[in-house]
């Protein structure tokens, strides 16, 4: 209406403009009404009422209708629904995506359970939404006004299954590796569950979860031994309970490398409580154990953890064989730092003993501020600086001094592909001795540049799928380790769920965009895959789709208002009749000036 009102006022001021206190009526009336139809077509005005629409059908298809139902009822009563609904209109079928069907299909599959197409559709069409789903999509958690819901009640279940299983992507052989997975009831409570963990064929390991309340969730941490060789390993996490009506999403699995090279090596010709703060600190930062070596004497090198005698060489080997290099005291020890280096660097240059106190503060942009942010650097103690300060693309930390002006501390950027961090300073080692915000700080700062340095993983494959464990439906996602944009891999099935045959080879082309470090490829279906890419090859597991895991409905609300009035009719200026009608206005408006000598 506003759009009208607009156009019907303008319509007015031009004919008062144009006639004022004049008597003559109907030229007035004519030239107010040509103008009132032009202004409204500028406006885009409705062209009439908007019309009654039908409700849009919208039917859940995810493959959560199958969860514990081999008969189907749910699923059976869900689309006899949506038919009646819908009253021979097309129905919207929606979970991995939104598309229109005639009828519901036989047996639901979709690996999600997404309504946002639905909603975008409705809004487009301005049509209200009839909906009929297990109330377990995760998206419009509040629903347009005049949306009618309904949720087709399912049977309570006995269930456990894995939802998580959080293991480090590489372990060297015979390490103990740390493993943490949860899991999660069904509609039921548990009585008692057991979770049985393994790594290849070594002897698994179980641990009895004790009961569990409907939908409740419980981490179990327990520890594997990585066997010897150098291989990947494939982790296998199962929970079992009495009476479990889903045996899809017992069992969660990822694949482990096991390798003799470590995540990073720490070199120090001059060890001191920086460099074993840092190596400690990358230990936990890193997804394997770092490496660590000291130069105890001049020519002398001795491992940082055993403490066992090691040659020059074999530390210069090790130096120029790590995918992060960490350079403590002599930087130039092996020659020029940036052309020795394989991949990411870090240089640590210790600071001079001073008069002046040197605090530490973020600085504004840089890749590690969002790890830096909220700390409260007043209570940081303070640190020693060298004479000079590093130089990189950003800068991520700097120091003040009362009378002084600010020196940076922590510098970095991207060289030839590499990237490369230098620390600049002495005392850092104090942050973490003294615990508290200080030991939070100074994890932090060297968590921070652990990830950034290794984000781009250094490796002879020329790509690497980026997850190791995914959920049937999700896209694979690939991180190349090198410079290449285009990549051939070859993808082939090697263990399916039972009944299902391994898969032929298939050959796919990544291509990678820019400096965009990662690729993805349509999701697959469940089972053990190897990729084969110049280079070597590597495996990853698609474990069953997220939609098989128990879920609590969510309680759905509806906004508030009035429902979508109809569907509007088209603008004014897309219809023939408006244009006739001002024409016709103007021209009797134009004949009567005439005759009453009015030009």
């Amino acid at each position: 209406m506003i759009p009208w009102i607009s156009a019907a006022i303008i319509g007015l001021m031009i004919a008062a403009l144009h006639y004022g206190r004049s008597p003559r009526l109907l030229p007035a009336t004519l030239r107010a009404i040509a103008a009132t139809l032009i202004a409204a077509m500028l406006f885009s005005a409705p062209s009439g009422p908007a019309r009654p629409a039908r409700p849009l059908v919208a039917l859940d298809v995810s493959s959560s209708w199958t969860r514990g139902d081999t008969a189907r009822d749910a699923w059976t009563r869900a689309a006899a629904t949506a038919r009646a609904l819908a009253a021979g209109d097309s129905i919207v079928l929606f979970g991995d995506s939104a598309r229109a069907a005639a009828a519901p299909p036989r047996a639901p599959g979709d690996r999600h359970s997404s309504l946002g197409p639905v909603l975008d559709a409705a809004r487009e069409t301005h049509r209200p939404l009839m909906i009929v789903s297990d109330g377990e999509f995760t998206d419009g958690a509040t629903l347009p006004a005049g949306t009618r819901l309904t949720t087709i009640a399912r049977r309570s279940l006995t269930d456990a299954a894995v939802v998580a299983l959080d293991a480090p992507s590489r372990a060297a052989p015979g390490d103990t590796i740390p493993l943490r997975a949860t899991i999660r009831a069904g509609s039921r409570p548990l009585a008692a569950a057991t979770l049985t963990v393994s790594i290849g064929d070594g002897a698994p390991r179980t641990v009895a979860l004790g009961p569990l309340g409907a939908f409740a969730e419980r981490e179990a941490s327990l520890t594997v031994v990585a066997p010897r060789g150098e291989r990947e390993e494939l982790v296998r996490a199962v929970v079992t309970t009495a009476g479990d009506g889903e045996s899809r999403n017992d069992t969660l699995a990822t694949y482990i490398e096991i390798t003799r090279a470590p995540a990073a090596v720490v070199v120090s010709s001059s060890p001191d409580p920086d460099v074993r703060a840092a190596l400690e600190a990358l230990s936990g930062a890193l997804v394997a154990r770092p490496r660590g070596f000291y130069e105890v004497a001049p020519g002398a090198w001795r491992d940082a953890t055993t403490l066992e005698p090691v040659t020059a060489a074999a530390v210069r080997a090790a130096a120029a064989a790590a995918p992060l290099l960490v350079l403590h005291g002599d930087t130039a020890l092996f020659g020029e730092p940036a052309r020795f280096a394989r991949a990411a660097l870090v240089l640590m240059i210790p600071g001079e003993t001073s008069d002046a106190e040197w605090r530490a503060f973020a600085g504004d942009v840089s890749p590690l501020a969002p790890s830096l942010a909220g700390i409260a650097w007043d209570s940081i103690p303070p640190i020693e600086l060298p004479p000079s300060s590093p130089h990189g693309g950003w800068t991520a930390l700097e120091a003040r001094s009362v009378g002084l002006a600010s020196r940076v501390v922590v510098a970095g950027g991207d060289t030839s592909g590499h990237r490369r961090v230098v620390v600049a300073a002495s005392g850092l080692w104090r942050w973490r001795a003294r615990g508290g915000p200080s030991r939070d700080a100074y994890d932090a700062l060297w968590g921070a540049i652990a990830d950034w340095s290794t984000r781009m993983p250094v490796d002879a494959r020329a790509v690497l799928p980026t997850r190791r464990s995914l959920r049937e439906g999700d896209a694979v996602s690939w991180t190349r380790t090198g410079a290449d944009s285009v990549i051939p891999v070859t993808l082939r099935r090697v263990a399916a769920p039972a009944g299902a045959p391994d898969s032929a080879a298939q050959a796919l082309t990544l291509h990678f965009s820019g400096d965009a470090p990662t690729a993805s490829t349509p999701p697959l279906a469940s089972g053990r895959y190897v990729a084969t890419m110049r280079g070597g090859s590597a495996s990853f597991v698609v474990n069953a789709a997220a939609e098989l895991l128990p879920a609590r409905p969510t309680n759905h609300q509806v906004a508030r208002g009035a429902p979508s009035a109809g569907v509007p009719a088209p603008p004014l200026g897309e219809r023939w009749w408006p244009y006739a009608a001002a024409l016709a206005a103007l021209c009797g408006e134009w004949i009567i000036r005439r005759r009453i000598g009015l030009r």
